[in-house]
């Protein structure tokens, strides 16, 4: 007659136990890199709406030829073709507007949006003939992290 030889109690406890060991290392792994992911994810779109909002607000900026109202959060001028634009932070969403008309959103989730203003020798002015050098300073923000960008503007119709 031939004995059977089976696994203990003993053995198949520890293989369940290093089993679950092993299985909760790979979840962690696993876990970490989904959340960097989301995150990454988050800061890319983050800095994507920062760098258009601020790319248009330069491309509109140095087009100025002549300042109706300035102050740290609002800046209106008139462009090279006769146009009126107005940019200003409404709560925590950055507006354009044309000519009085419609507001266009530049981008939401604004924490901050300062705007100071330079003359030509590099002196703070409020002085709307004055101006020669703009500087903008834009931070986004979304449920966990902040992005900020600082970008200097020479309006080129102003001496």
């Amino acid at each position: 007659m031939k004995q059977l030889r089976g696994f203990t109690l003993i053995e198949i406890i520890i293989v369940i136990t290093i089993s679950g060991i092993i299985a909760g290392i790979i979840g962690t792994l696993l876990r970490a890199g989904v959340d960097n992911y989301t995150t990454s994810s988050q800061l890319h779109e983050l800095t994507l709406d920062a760098n258009i909002a601020l790319e248009r607000l330069n491309k509109e900026l140095v087009r100025a030829i002549e300042f109706k109202q300035v102050s740290s959060q609002r800046v209106s001028f008139v462009n090279y073709d006769g146009d009126t634009m107005t940019f200003s932070l409404n709560k925590k969403t950055l507006q354009m507007q044309k000519n009085n008309g419609r507001k266009a959103q530049l981008s939401t989730n604004v924490k901050a949006f300062n705007l100071s203003y330079a003359d030509s020798s590099l002196a703070t002015t409020t002085n709307k003939s004055q101006i020669n050098l703009i500087t903008l300073e834009l931070t986004l923000t979304n449920a966990t992290q902040d992005y900020s960008l600082i970008s200097n503007v020479h309006p080129r119709g102003m001496a």
